[in-house]
C-alpha cells in the first residue's frame, strides 16, 4: 500500500513539474515581470500539491 501511495505522489509531483515548466515557457513570452509570474506559478503549484494530499 505504501508503494502505491509513493508512486501516486511521484506521479503528481511530475505532473506539477511539467505544468510549471509549461507555464514558465508561456510567461517568458509575455510582458509580465518574471518575478511576479514566478510567484504566481509557485503559489499555484503549492496549492495543487496540498490539494492532492
Amino acid at each position: 500500500m505504501d508503494l502505491i501511495r509513493l508512486m501516486q505522489s511521484t506521479e503528481m509531483i511530475c505532473k506539477i513539474c511539467v505544468q510549471l515548466f509549461l507555464k514558465l515557457l508561456k510567461c517568458l513570452s509575455s510582458e509580465d515581470p518574471v518575478e511576479r509570474v514566478a510567484q504566481e506559478v509557485v503559489s499555484e503549484a503549492i496549492e495543487e500539491l496540498f490539494q492532492s494530499l
